[in-house]
Protein backbone atom coordinates (compact mmCIF):
# COMPACT_ATOMS: atom_id res chain seq x y z
CA UNK A 1 0.00 0.00 0.00
CA UNK A 2 2.83 2.34 0.89
CA UNK A 3 4.44 1.54 -2.46
CA UNK A 4 1.19 2.40 -4.24
CA UNK A 5 0.91 5.69 -2.39
CA UNK A 6 4.54 6.51 -3.19
CA UNK A 7 3.96 5.59 -6.86
CA UNK A 8 0.85 7.78 -7.03
CA UNK A 9 2.68 10.65 -5.34
CA UNK A 10 5.55 10.20 -7.78
CA UNK A 11 3.19 10.34 -10.76
CA UNK A 12 1.42 13.43 -9.37
CA UNK A 13 4.77 15.10 -8.74
CA UNK A 14 5.95 14.33 -12.29
CA UNK A 15 2.70 15.69 -13.75
CA UNK A 16 3.07 18.81 -11.63
CA UNK A 17 6.66 19.34 -12.81
CA UNK A 18 5.66 18.77 -16.44
CA UNK A 19 2.75 21.15 -16.03
CA UNK A 20 5.05 23.79 -14.54
CA UNK A 21 7.51 23.37 -17.39
CA UNK A 22 4.70 23.74 -19.92
CA UNK A 23 3.73 27.05 -18.36
CA UNK A 24 7.24 28.43 -18.28
CA UNK A 25 7.99 31.52 -20.35
CA UNK A 26 10.09 30.39 -23.30
CA UNK A 27 11.02 33.00 -25.87
CA UNK A 28 11.91 32.36 -29.47
CA UNK A 29 12.19 34.32 -32.70
CA UNK A 30 9.89 34.04 -35.69
CA UNK A 31 11.08 35.30 -39.06
CA UNK A 32 8.50 36.87 -41.39
CA UNK A 33 9.90 37.61 -44.87
CA UNK A 34 8.00 39.80 -47.30
CA UNK A 35 8.21 39.95 -51.05
CA UNK A 36 9.62 42.69 -53.25
CA UNK A 37 8.34 46.20 -52.67
CA UNK A 38 10.13 49.31 -53.96
CA UNK A 39 12.49 46.82 -55.69
CA UNK A 40 13.59 45.55 -52.29
CA UNK A 41 12.83 42.47 -50.22
CA UNK A 42 12.68 42.54 -46.45
CA UNK A 43 11.85 40.66 -43.30
CA UNK A 44 10.62 41.09 -39.75
CA UNK A 45 11.94 39.16 -36.75
CA UNK A 46 9.62 39.10 -33.73
CA UNK A 47 10.29 37.61 -30.33
CA UNK A 48 7.36 35.56 -29.02
CA UNK A 49 6.51 33.53 -25.94
CA UNK A 50 6.04 29.87 -26.85
CA UNK A 51 3.81 29.44 -23.79
CA UNK A 52 0.91 31.28 -25.39
CA UNK A 53 1.87 32.08 -28.98
CA UNK A 54 2.23 29.96 -32.09
CA UNK A 55 4.71 31.09 -34.78
CA UNK A 56 2.43 30.08 -37.65
CA UNK A 57 -0.46 32.06 -36.19
CA UNK A 58 1.86 35.04 -35.71
CA UNK A 59 2.97 34.95 -39.34
CA UNK A 60 -0.59 34.68 -40.61
CA UNK A 61 -1.84 37.48 -38.37
CA UNK A 62 0.95 39.88 -39.31
CA UNK A 63 0.82 39.10 -43.04
CA UNK A 64 -2.94 39.71 -43.10
CA UNK A 65 -2.20 43.36 -42.31
CA UNK A 66 1.35 43.73 -43.63
CA UNK A 67 0.74 42.80 -47.26
CA UNK A 68 -2.18 45.23 -47.79
CA UNK A 69 -0.14 47.96 -46.06
CA UNK A 70 2.90 47.46 -48.32
CA UNK A 71 0.67 47.23 -51.40
CA UNK A 72 -0.91 50.58 -50.55
CA UNK A 73 2.41 52.24 -49.80
CA UNK A 74 3.96 51.08 -53.06
CA UNK A 75 0.87 52.17 -54.98
CA UNK A 76 1.24 55.56 -53.31
CA UNK A 77 4.97 56.26 -53.73
CA UNK A 78 6.32 54.25 -56.67
CA UNK A 79 7.91 56.72 -59.08
CA UNK A 80 8.00 56.95 -62.85
CA UNK A 81 10.93 54.51 -63.05
CA UNK A 82 8.92 51.80 -61.30
CA UNK A 83 7.59 48.89 -63.32
CA UNK A 84 4.19 48.85 -61.59
CA UNK A 85 1.45 50.15 -63.86
CA UNK A 86 -0.14 52.64 -61.48
CA UNK A 87 0.83 54.68 -58.46
CA UNK A 88 -0.52 57.88 -56.97
CA UNK A 89 2.87 59.51 -57.54
CA UNK A 90 2.75 58.57 -61.22
CA UNK A 91 -0.72 60.08 -61.47
CA UNK A 92 0.42 63.33 -59.83
CA UNK A 93 3.37 63.49 -62.23
CA UNK A 94 1.27 62.77 -65.31
CA UNK A 95 -1.17 65.55 -64.39
CA UNK A 96 1.46 68.18 -63.58
CA UNK A 97 0.50 71.49 -65.14
CA UNK A 98 -2.94 70.08 -65.99
CA UNK A 99 -5.04 68.98 -63.06
CA UNK A 100 -5.37 68.99 -59.29
CA UNK A 101 -4.96 65.47 -57.90
CA UNK A 102 -6.54 64.14 -54.73
CA UNK A 103 -3.95 62.33 -52.58
CA UNK A 104 -4.08 60.13 -49.49
CA UNK A 105 -2.73 60.72 -45.97
CA UNK A 106 0.43 58.73 -46.61
CA UNK A 107 1.30 60.87 -49.61
CA UNK A 108 0.69 64.17 -47.86
CA UNK A 109 2.57 63.19 -44.69
CA UNK A 110 5.71 62.27 -46.63
CA UNK A 111 5.36 65.22 -48.98
CA UNK A 112 5.32 67.66 -46.06
CA UNK A 113 8.19 65.86 -44.34
CA UNK A 114 10.32 66.09 -47.47
CA UNK A 115 9.31 69.70 -48.06
CA UNK A 116 10.52 70.56 -44.55
CA UNK A 117 13.97 69.13 -45.30
CA UNK A 118 14.15 70.93 -48.64
CA UNK A 119 13.40 74.25 -46.98
CA UNK A 120 16.78 73.96 -45.23
CA UNK A 121 18.88 71.96 -47.69
CA UNK A 122 18.80 72.41 -51.46
CA UNK A 123 20.56 69.09 -52.11
CA UNK A 124 17.41 67.22 -51.10
CA UNK A 125 14.24 67.75 -53.13
CA UNK A 126 11.53 65.29 -54.15
CA UNK A 127 10.83 67.38 -57.29
CA UNK A 128 13.99 65.84 -58.77
CA UNK A 129 12.13 63.09 -60.65
CA UNK A 130 12.89 64.40 -64.15
CA UNK A 131 16.61 64.32 -63.35
CA UNK A 132 16.63 60.87 -61.76
CA UNK A 133 14.49 59.53 -64.62
CA UNK A 134 16.93 61.02 -67.13
CA UNK A 135 19.85 59.08 -65.65
CA UNK A 136 17.66 56.07 -64.68
CA UNK A 137 20.62 54.48 -62.93
CA UNK A 138 18.64 52.17 -60.63
CA UNK A 139 17.05 50.37 -63.59
CA UNK A 140 20.19 50.41 -65.72
CA UNK A 141 22.18 48.93 -62.83
CA UNK A 142 20.02 45.80 -63.04
CA UNK A 143 20.99 45.39 -66.70
CA UNK A 144 24.68 45.76 -65.96
CA UNK A 145 24.98 42.25 -64.55
CA UNK A 146 24.71 39.03 -66.50
CA UNK A 147 23.21 35.80 -65.23
CA UNK A 148 26.44 34.98 -63.38
CA UNK A 149 26.29 38.29 -61.50
CA UNK A 150 29.41 39.51 -63.28
CA UNK A 151 29.62 43.03 -64.59
CA UNK A 152 28.57 43.16 -68.23
CA UNK A 153 30.69 45.90 -69.75
CA UNK A 154 29.05 45.49 -73.17
CA UNK A 155 26.31 47.98 -72.41
CA UNK A 156 25.17 50.98 -74.37
CA UNK A 157 24.87 53.35 -71.44
CA UNK A 158 25.71 56.95 -72.22
CA UNK A 159 25.94 60.14 -70.22
CA UNK A 160 22.93 62.40 -70.88
CA UNK A 161 23.69 65.57 -72.82
CA UNK A 162 24.33 68.74 -70.85
CA UNK A 163 21.27 70.35 -72.44
CA UNK A 164 19.04 67.55 -71.14
CA UNK A 165 20.64 67.71 -67.69
CA UNK A 166 20.16 71.48 -67.52
CA UNK A 167 16.54 71.14 -68.64
CA UNK A 168 15.90 68.54 -65.93
CA UNK A 169 17.49 70.75 -63.26
CA UNK A 170 15.14 73.56 -64.30
CA UNK A 171 12.15 71.41 -63.32
CA UNK A 172 13.32 71.15 -59.70
CA UNK A 173 11.71 73.40 -57.08
CA UNK A 174 8.60 73.91 -59.16
CA UNK A 175 5.73 75.80 -57.56
CA UNK A 176 3.36 73.32 -55.91
CA UNK A 177 -0.05 74.18 -54.48
CA UNK A 178 -1.58 71.83 -51.94
CA UNK A 179 -3.99 71.46 -49.06
CA UNK A 180 -4.75 68.54 -46.74
CA UNK A 181 -5.77 66.19 -49.53
CA UNK A 182 -5.01 67.80 -52.90
CA UNK A 183 -1.89 68.73 -54.83
CA UNK A 184 -1.16 70.63 -58.04
CA UNK A 185 2.26 70.96 -59.69
CA UNK A 186 2.55 74.04 -61.91
CA UNK A 187 5.43 72.93 -64.15
CA UNK A 188 4.19 70.20 -66.53
CA UNK A 189 7.73 68.78 -66.76
CA UNK A 190 8.25 68.40 -63.01
CA UNK A 191 8.21 64.88 -61.57
CA UNK A 192 8.10 63.86 -57.93
CA UNK A 193 10.49 61.14 -56.75
CA UNK A 194 10.07 59.75 -53.21
CA UNK A 195 12.91 57.26 -53.62
CA UNK A 196 15.05 58.80 -50.87
CA UNK A 197 12.36 58.65 -48.19
CA UNK A 198 9.53 56.24 -49.06
CA UNK A 199 11.24 53.04 -47.95
CA UNK A 200 12.09 54.58 -44.59
CA UNK A 201 8.49 55.70 -44.21
CA UNK A 202 7.35 52.15 -44.97
CA UNK A 203 9.53 50.89 -42.11
CA UNK A 204 7.89 53.43 -39.76
CA UNK A 205 4.47 52.12 -40.72
CA UNK A 206 5.55 48.49 -40.30
CA UNK A 207 6.91 49.42 -36.87
CA UNK A 208 3.53 50.86 -35.86
CA UNK A 209 1.83 47.68 -37.06
CA UNK A 210 4.09 45.36 -35.06
CA UNK A 211 3.87 47.47 -31.90
CA UNK A 212 0.08 47.38 -32.16
CA UNK A 213 0.31 43.59 -32.35
CA UNK A 214 1.82 43.64 -28.86
CA UNK A 215 5.41 42.57 -29.55
CA UNK A 216 8.02 43.95 -27.16
CA UNK A 217 11.11 43.08 -29.19
CA UNK A 218 11.42 42.99 -32.97
CA UNK A 219 13.69 43.89 -35.86
CA UNK A 220 12.64 45.15 -39.28
CA UNK A 221 15.10 44.93 -42.17
CA UNK A 222 14.02 46.51 -45.45
CA UNK A 223 17.13 46.76 -47.58
CA UNK A 224 19.37 49.39 -46.04
CA UNK A 225 16.62 50.42 -43.63
CA UNK A 226 16.69 48.68 -40.25
CA UNK A 227 14.59 49.34 -37.17
CA UNK A 228 15.18 47.72 -33.77
CA UNK A 229 12.56 47.90 -31.03
CA UNK A 230 12.91 46.93 -27.38
CA UNK A 231 15.18 44.44 -25.63
CA UNK A 232 15.11 40.68 -25.99
CA UNK A 233 14.05 38.56 -23.04
CA UNK A 234 16.67 36.01 -24.09
CA UNK A 235 19.90 36.60 -22.16
CA UNK A 236 22.14 35.66 -25.07
CA UNK A 237 20.66 38.37 -27.29
CA UNK A 238 19.23 41.39 -25.45
CA UNK A 239 19.56 43.36 -28.68
CA UNK A 240 20.63 42.26 -32.15
CA UNK A 241 23.70 44.01 -33.58
CA UNK A 242 23.37 45.70 -36.96
CA UNK A 243 26.37 45.15 -39.20
CA UNK A 244 27.53 47.81 -41.66
CA UNK A 245 29.33 46.67 -44.79
CA UNK A 246 31.25 48.51 -47.50
CA UNK A 247 32.63 47.09 -50.73
CA UNK A 248 36.22 48.16 -50.12
CA UNK A 249 36.68 45.44 -47.50
CA UNK A 250 34.90 42.78 -49.55
CA UNK A 251 31.79 41.21 -48.11
CA UNK A 252 33.07 41.41 -44.55
CA UNK A 253 31.31 43.43 -41.89
CA UNK A 254 32.98 46.74 -41.14
CA UNK A 255 31.36 47.65 -37.83
CA UNK A 256 28.56 46.41 -35.58
CA UNK A 257 26.14 48.77 -33.86
CA UNK A 258 24.37 47.81 -30.64
CA UNK A 259 21.39 50.15 -30.45
CA UNK A 260 17.67 49.81 -29.78
CA UNK A 261 14.43 51.75 -30.23
CA UNK A 262 15.94 53.37 -33.27
CA UNK A 263 16.22 53.23 -37.02
CA UNK A 264 19.62 52.49 -38.55
CA UNK A 265 19.62 53.49 -42.21
CA UNK A 266 22.57 53.17 -44.57
CA UNK A 267 22.95 54.74 -48.01
CA UNK A 268 26.00 54.16 -50.17
CA UNK A 269 27.49 54.22 -53.64
CA UNK A 270 28.22 50.53 -54.18
CA UNK A 271 24.86 48.79 -54.41
CA UNK A 272 23.37 50.60 -57.41
CA UNK A 273 25.58 52.14 -60.04
CA UNK A 274 26.47 51.94 -63.73
CA UNK A 275 29.87 51.94 -65.39
CA UNK A 276 30.57 54.09 -68.44
CA UNK A 277 34.08 54.11 -69.91
CA UNK A 278 35.40 52.48 -66.71
CA UNK A 279 33.92 55.27 -64.57
CA UNK A 280 31.42 54.36 -61.84
CA UNK A 281 28.25 56.46 -61.67
CA UNK A 282 26.23 55.79 -58.48
CA UNK A 283 22.47 56.18 -58.36
CA UNK A 284 22.55 59.17 -55.98
CA UNK A 285 22.36 62.43 -57.96
CA UNK A 286 23.69 65.80 -56.83
CA UNK A 287 20.78 68.09 -57.63
CA UNK A 288 23.02 71.16 -57.84
CA UNK A 289 25.24 69.71 -60.60
CA UNK A 290 22.82 67.28 -62.23
CA UNK A 291 25.41 64.48 -62.10
CA UNK A 292 25.85 61.42 -59.88
CA UNK A 293 27.80 62.23 -56.74
CA UNK A 294 31.57 62.24 -56.92
CA UNK A 295 33.06 62.77 -53.48
CA UNK A 296 35.12 60.74 -51.03
CA UNK A 297 32.18 59.22 -49.13
CA UNK A 298 31.52 55.51 -49.56
CA UNK A 299 28.51 55.17 -47.27
CA UNK A 300 26.49 57.04 -44.66
CA UNK A 301 24.57 55.50 -41.77
CA UNK A 302 22.04 57.58 -39.83
CA UNK A 303 20.78 56.46 -36.42
CA UNK A 304 17.53 58.11 -35.32
CA UNK A 305 14.12 57.14 -33.97
CA UNK A 306 12.31 58.02 -37.22
CA UNK A 307 13.16 55.79 -40.20
CA UNK A 308 11.77 58.11 -42.88
CA UNK A 309 13.91 61.02 -41.68
CA UNK A 310 16.90 58.70 -41.27
CA UNK A 311 16.44 57.58 -44.87
CA UNK A 312 16.24 61.13 -46.18
CA UNK A 313 19.18 62.43 -44.15
CA UNK A 314 21.38 59.47 -45.14
CA UNK A 315 20.96 60.52 -48.77
CA UNK A 316 21.43 64.21 -47.98
CA UNK A 317 24.64 63.63 -46.03
CA UNK A 318 25.98 61.33 -48.75
CA UNK A 319 25.49 64.08 -51.33
CA UNK A 320 26.80 66.87 -49.10
CA UNK A 321 30.30 65.54 -48.36
CA UNK A 322 32.10 64.90 -45.08
CA UNK A 323 32.33 68.37 -43.55
CA UNK A 324 28.84 69.54 -44.46
CA UNK A 325 27.49 66.08 -43.67
CA UNK A 326 28.87 66.14 -40.13
CA UNK A 327 27.30 69.56 -39.62
CA UNK A 328 23.92 68.34 -40.92
CA UNK A 329 23.96 65.37 -38.55
CA UNK A 330 24.81 67.56 -35.57
CA UNK A 331 22.33 70.36 -36.20
CA UNK A 332 19.45 67.88 -36.57
CA UNK A 333 20.32 65.98 -33.35
CA UNK A 334 21.02 62.77 -35.22
CA UNK A 335 23.72 60.16 -34.80
CA UNK A 336 25.69 58.92 -37.74
CA UNK A 337 28.62 57.20 -39.39
CA UNK A 338 30.32 58.58 -42.50
CA UNK A 339 32.64 56.02 -44.13
CA UNK A 340 35.14 57.41 -46.61
CA UNK A 341 37.14 55.86 -49.42
CA UNK A 342 40.27 56.65 -47.39
CA UNK A 343 39.10 54.13 -44.76
CA UNK A 344 38.06 56.67 -42.16
CA UNK A 345 34.84 56.39 -40.17
CA UNK A 346 33.54 59.70 -38.88
CA UNK A 347 31.32 58.92 -35.89
CA UNK A 348 28.88 61.62 -34.81
CA UNK A 349 27.15 61.07 -31.48
CA UNK A 350 27.56 58.44 -28.80
CA UNK A 351 27.13 54.90 -30.15
CA UNK A 352 27.62 51.37 -28.81
CA UNK A 353 29.74 49.65 -31.41
CA UNK A 354 32.38 47.07 -32.26
CA UNK A 355 34.90 47.79 -35.02
CA UNK A 356 35.48 44.62 -37.03
CA UNK A 357 38.02 45.85 -39.58
CA UNK A 358 41.14 47.31 -37.99
CA UNK A 359 42.27 48.84 -41.29
CA UNK A 360 39.64 51.57 -40.71
CA UNK A 361 40.17 54.49 -38.38
CA UNK A 362 37.32 55.85 -36.25
CA UNK A 363 37.28 59.62 -35.85
CA UNK A 364 34.75 60.84 -33.27
CA UNK A 365 33.07 64.17 -33.87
Amino acid sequence: MKKSIISILTIILCLFICSCNTNEDKYYFVNIPFATYFDTTGYIVCEYNKKNQDPYDIKEDINNDLIPLLDELEQTFAGNASKISYSLTKEVNSKAGKEIVEVNEYFMEVFLMAKGITSNYNKFDITCGALTSLWDISNKAKLQYDSDSNINMNNNFTIPSQDKIDAAIDTIQSIIEYDDSNIYIHNPNTELDFGAIAKGYAVDKIKELIINKGFDFFVINFGGNVYIHGLSKQDQYKTIPVSIQVSSNGTSNLIKLYETNTAIVTSGINNRYITINNVKYPHIIDLTTGYPINNNIESVTIIYEDSALSDAFATLVLVSGVDDGIQIIKENNLKGLIVTKEKKIYMVGSLSYQLLDSSYEIIKK
